[in-house]
């Protein structure tokens, strides 16, 4: 049976024949705002001081909200090519104290512009020159996306080496990703045709590449959005695009404040962790980035930068096997008895998606997919991990835990992890007066926890500065137990970290629908 629908803009709301509306309106730090923040850093006397005579490039510029305050804080990476050193700076954006200025090891991701520099360099001075203005050799973005030099062996520090996939496409004996050293425009090339944790062969698998230029990390874009039917509110949310996302990595598709009917269920919901490792260590492993948002297909009206109500089903390349599209963001549409966001976005050659479904009874549905365009490493069977961290706040009161066998539940009073057991099947939040109860209820796809994968919950008071676990990680595997300190999470603020664990293998990369995880939350009535 067909079904009608009308579709009507006005002052940024859609209305369908069914009694569900959107509305959007932007709020927060404007891309204008980030420019000008950004340029008044640089010509800070603190900052000119420190990059004199230096040649340096801005890798990313976020401003993020200012925890317990009013304002926002600003989150500068300056890479120094002439001291080959990464830069991070911080302070709050009017300055009002003076920037912070440190040198760090983080892992940053090459930003959009040093790899199109990186390409650049290689079509006008390199053997590769002939074949990329021909159009014979593609460039890719390859994994990792920082290289060391063969001699270091080290992807932080020393000298900012950007890598480039490089392959033909009339003849599959010339495939090698090589690094491009923006300090001296130099190209290393690896003994392997590839740096040792990457693979450049014979084989590919997975999805053409459209080549489509992703974003950067810091990009504005951030929105509140109402929900309401003919009884009145029904969900209201702040949304937030990957690129504007929190924690070191980005976060994906971030939402907060969420309230359903007035009532506050999750202060906020986002997944600040996304790991990959492959059997045999073949390639990998890696910890990959949440922020770099890829094009996907949406039609709708924008009400905020990269926040787009959609006017029909948007489609990733999920729906559609290809990786090319016209918007990058988060796209929100409205279907039946829910509402959906959806986003997607890449590290490397691999391409994820992240929706939150949000329906009409309460429910929250979170959903990850993984897939990866064409590359060596992914013909071989890997794992891919993603943490979802869940702020519960139910009625904006403290909130307390339960875990249950499927028959009983037992309390959960001090910080604990989990792996999925008989006795581990799922968990219930209340909050402290149990007006307001979710259960967290694992998705039938969402496997359990390996050595690598670490666990598959994690129930942990409230801390400002355990966003991610960048601060305290040594390696590409998730330090989330680490938080566990066995403090009380009784009536406390309370804070779940609930991991999804999905094997790809080549056969996967045949099809046009890969991997979905996520858990529900349901709302319980009484």
């Amino acid at each position: 049976m067909l079904k009608y629908f009308f579709v009507t803009f006005f002052c940024g709301i859609l209305t369908y024949a069914n009694p569900l509306r959107i509305s959007a309106r932007q709020i927060g730090p404007t891309e204008e705002d980030r420019r000008i923040v950004t340029e008044k850093l640089l010509k800070h006397p603190v900052v000119l001081k420190a990059l004199d005579h230096k040649d340096y490039r801005v890798i990313a510029a976020s401003l993020e909200d200012r925890p317990f305050s009013s304002g926002v804080d600003y989150i500068v990476h300056i890479f120094n090519y002439t001291d080959a050193t990464m830069l991070r700076i911080t302070g709050p954006s009017d300055f009002s104290v003076l920037p912070k200025i440190q040198m760090t090891i983080e892992d940053v991701a090459a930003s959009p512009e040093e790899y199109e520099e990186a390409v650049q360099m290689l079509s006008e001075n390199s053997d590769f020159s002939q074949g990329l203005i021909s159009g014979d050799i593609v460039a890719y973005e390859p994994m990792p996306s920082t290289l060391a030099s063969p001699d270091t062996f080290r992807g932080i520090g020393g000298p900012r080496i950007v890598g480039v996939g490089l392959r033909s496409q009339t003849d599959p004996t010339v495939h090698e990703i090589v690094g491009v050293n923006l300090s001296s425009m130099q190209v290393v090339r690896f003994e392997n045709k590839a740096p040792p944790t990457s693979l450049a062969t014979l084989a590919v698998c997975g999805l053409p590449n459209a080549g489509q230029a992703v974003t950067g990390k810091g990009r504005a874009g951030t929105a509140q959005i109402d929900i309401n039917d003919d009884s009145g509110s029904l969900w209201n949310f702040v949304v937030i695009r990957p690129s504007a996302s929190s924690g070191s990595k980005g976060s994906g598709l971030e939402i907060r404040n969420v309230y359903y009917k007035g009532k506050l269920i999750l202060a906020r919901a986002h997944t600040p962790i996304l790991n990959v490792q492959y059997a045999g260590g073949v390639c990998g492993p890696y910890r990959d980035w949440s922020y770099a948002e890829n094009y996907f297909n949406a039609v709708g009206s924008d009400e905020a930068p990269g926040i787009r109500i959609a006017s029909q089903p948007p489609t990733t390349i999920f729906d559609t096997g290809n990786d090319r599209g016209n918007f990058r963001g988060v796209a929100i549409y409205q279907s039946e008895d829910k509402v959906t966001l959806v986003t997607e976005f890449s590290a490397g050659w691999y391409r994820y998606a992240s929706k939150f479904e949000l329906y009409s009874d309460g429910t929250i549905k979170p959903i990850f997919q993984f897939s990866a365009v064409r590359n060596s490493c992914v013909c071989y069977t890997h794992h891919h991990h993603v943490y979802w961290r869940f702020d519960f706040d139910l009625d904006g009161k403290p909130n307390s835990a339960l875990v249950s066998n499927g028959s009983e539940f037992r309390p959960v009073d001090y910080e604990t992890m989990f792996r999925k057991n008989e006795d581990n099947k799922y968990w219930r939040i209340t909050s402290s007066d149990e007006n307001s109860i979710y259960d967290v209820m694992p998705g039938e796809n969402d496997g359990a926890a390996d050595y690598y994968g670490v666990a598959d919950a994690w129930l942990l008071r409230q801390k400002s500065n355990e966003i991610d676990d960048n601060r305290i990680r040594t390696s590409t595997r998730a330090a989330l137990n680490s938080f566990v300190t066995g403090e009380n999470i009784f009536n406390q603020d309370l804070v779940m970290w609930y991991s999804g664990h999905f094997m790809h293998s080549h056969d996967d990369m045949q099809k046009d629908h890969e991997g979905e995880l996520g858990p529900t939350l349901t709302p319980i009535t009484r």
